[in-house]
C-alpha cells in the first residue's frame, strides 16, 4: 500500500512512500530471518525455557538448538546488507536553487475632484468662472420631485426660464450643496447665505442675472 506512493508526482509524497516501504521491508525481513535464529539461540541458553517442554516439539527444538546452524549469521548478514543498501541508496544530491525575479509596477492613481462652495456676501457679484459652461441640453424638462429643486423649478419657470435650465439649476445646486446644508444655511427663510449658491448654480446654467434678481426679489419679499 505504501509502495504505490513512490509513483506519486509530488516529491514529498514520493519520498514518504519510499521511506515507509523500506521500513516495512526491513521489519518483515527482521521478523522472518533474524528473529527465528535469535529465538533458537536464546532457547539454547535457557532464557525462554522451550527445551524444558516434555512433548515432541520441545525435544525436536532441543535437537535443533544443539546443531551448529548458520541461520543467525545469515540473518545478521542480510540485515547488514539491507541497511547498507538503504544508506547508499539515500538521496544526498544537492540541487540548485532557482531564483525568481519580478518588476515592481506602480498602482494606478485615482484623481479626485473636490468641489468647494463659496458663500458670497450680499450685494457682491460672483467671481468669473473659468470652468467650461454646463451643457443644459443634457437635462430633462420634467419638474423635479425634491423639496428644494422642485420649489426652485417652480419659481424659475414662472419667471420665464425654460424648463431645461430650471432643472439644470436645481440639479447643479444639489450636486454642490446638500439639502441638509442648505437648510442649515437658512434656505427656508431665504437668507443671503443660502441664496448665494442658488444664484451661482442658476448663472452656471445660463440663466441671466436680471431673471435671477427678479426671482430672488420674489423669494425675499
Amino acid at each position: 500500500g505504501f509502495g504505490v506512493l513512490v509513483f506519486s508526482a509530488l516529491p514529498l509524497l514520493s519520498d514518504f512512500g519510499l521511506i515507509v516501504t523500506m521500513n516495512v521491508a526491513v521489519a518483515l525481513l527482521s521478523a522472518l530471518i533474524v528473529m527465528p535464529p535469535l529465538l533458537v539461540w536464546a532457547d539454547g541458553h535457557g532464557w525462554i525455557h522451550v527445551s524444558q517442554e516434555a512433548d515432541e516439539r520441545s525435544t525436536h527444538a532441543v535437537v535443533l538448538a544443539d546443531r551448529p546452524r548458520p541461520t543467525m549469521a545469515v540473518g545478521g548478514l542480510v540485515l547488514i546488507v539491507v541497511g547498507l543498501g538503504l544508506f547508499l541508496g539515500a538521496d544526498a544530491e544537492e540541487g540548485d536553487a532557482s531564483g525568481a525575479e519580478f518588476t515592481a509596477v506602480p498602482l494606478p492613481t485615482t484623481t479626485t475632484t473636490t468641489t468647494t462652495t463659496t458663500t458670497l456676501p450680499p450685494g457682491t457679484d460672483p467671481p468669473p468662472d473659468d470652468t467650461e459652461p454646463i451643457d443644459v441640453s443634457q437635462y430633462g424638462t420634467d419638474p423635479p420631485t425634491g423639496l428644494i429643486d422642485g420649489t426652485l423649478f417652480t419659481y424659475l419657470t414662472e419667471a420665464g426660464v425654460d424648463p431645461q435650465s430650471a432643472v439644470c439649476a436645481g440639479s447643479v445646486l444639489l450636486d454642490r450643496v446638500s439639502q441638509d446644508e442648505l437648510i442649515a444655511l437658512g434656505i427656508t427663510e431665504f437668507t443671503d447665505e443660502a441664496l448665494a449658491p442658488v444664484i451661482q448654480a442658476a448663472l452656471d446654467c445660463g440663466i441671466d442675472q436680471e431673471t435671477i434678481d427678479s426671482v430672488a426679489a420674489t423669494l425675499t419679499g
